[in-house]
């Protein structure tokens, strides 16, 4: 090498231009990482934006709160709506662990034709097969996979826990989950933990990321009444927590329909739908005086249909 007075300058070029390179680079690099999924904790639950240029609250506590409404209403969850999701076009890119919708449309359209439902459950507290064989029915009638919808054998796991935060539950759900939705086949991951919710202590269940649920089975027995057994409440339940992962009730959309209950937004307000405010508390079937829903009402399905051929 040669050596002028103009060298050190041109090193100095040089030099930054490599640092530039190298941080471009390690952006790109964490960028897949995130898309792919990556690992609990890679920062995967902040904003995430959106194909609409808006921002997905990734967190659940921006989707949805396990707290109560704190209008006096018994425990139930409330829904902040995503904003600017894609109407008319399929999503380019899973994001299983963005905020709840956003992968409804992923799920609604035959862009993706399959459908896997993972299920991990502490032992001793596995899903009824009554509420798994509703679920894959219901949503057969509502969703648009040629390749079918897959339920999953139930796979098991020991728990020293009897209360969990949503932060432990998704840690759970990072350490038992294989399943990862793909452009080929969609997932949906569902838990069944012992105890409760520390944040929603009465819950049933909540949605807490685009792809992912947990019920409590034990609030469930807890919720019976001589004339309401567990299988009614699991049923209504998984399908109303579902629903939110449908993106049901306005939850990345407008429904040209009035059927939000605007004291419960993500809701219903009609108490024959399952995505009526009440199913997933522990006092519904005293609310409802019977077994709740278990199935979406004509709007509920109205609004699927309209998204899932493009109307909405």
């Amino acid at each position: 090498m040669i050596v002028t007075r103009r060298t050190p300058l041109l090193l100095a070029v040089v030099c930054l231009l490599l640092a530039g390179a190298c941080g471009l680079s390690r952006s790109g690099e964490e960028a897949v990482e995130q898309e792919a999924g990556g690992s609990y904790g890679a920062g995967l639950d902040l904003d995430v934006e959106d194909e609409g240029g808006g921002t997905g609250e990734g967190s659940a506590r921006g989707a949805q709160s396990s707290t109560g409404s704190g209008d006096g209403d018994p425990a139930v969850e409330t829904v902040k709506p995503i904003q600017g999701l894609a109407k008319s076009s399929g999503l380019a890119t899973p994001r299983d662990k963005s905020a709840l919708g956003a992968n409804a449309l992923m799920y609604l359209r035959n862009t993706t034709p399959e459908l896997a439902i993972e299920i991990n459950a502490v032992n001793g507290r596995e899903p009824s097969p009554g509420a798994l064989s509703h679920l894959e029915a219901v949503l057969a009638s509502v969703l648009d996979k040629p390749g079918g919808i897959d339920v999953l054998p139930v796979k098991t796991f020991t728990s020293s826990h009897s209360a969990y935060t949503e932060s432990d539950v998704r840690r759970i759900e990072e350490r038992e989950r294989t399943e990862w939705s793909t452009q080929d086949r969609a997932v949906i991951h569902v838990l069944y933990l012992n105890g409760s919710s520390v944040e929603n202590p009465r819950g049933l269940g909540a949605a807490y990321r685009a792809s992912s649920i947990v019920v409590y089975p034990e609030e469930l027995e807890d919720a019976t009444t001589a004339i309401v057994g567990r299988t009614a409440l699991e049923r209504a339940v998984t399908v109303h927590e579902v629903g939110h992962l449908l993106g049901l009730v306005n939850i990345g959309y407008e429904s040209p329909r009035d059927h939000e209950d605007p004291e419960h937004p993500g809701h219903s307000k009609n108490p024959d739908s399952v995505m009526y405010w009440a199913v997933e508390t522990g006092a519904v079937a005293t609310i409802l005086g019977g077994p709740p829903p278990d199935d979406f009402d004509a709007d509920d399905r109205a609004d699927l249909a309209d998204r899932r051929t493009g109307k909405l």
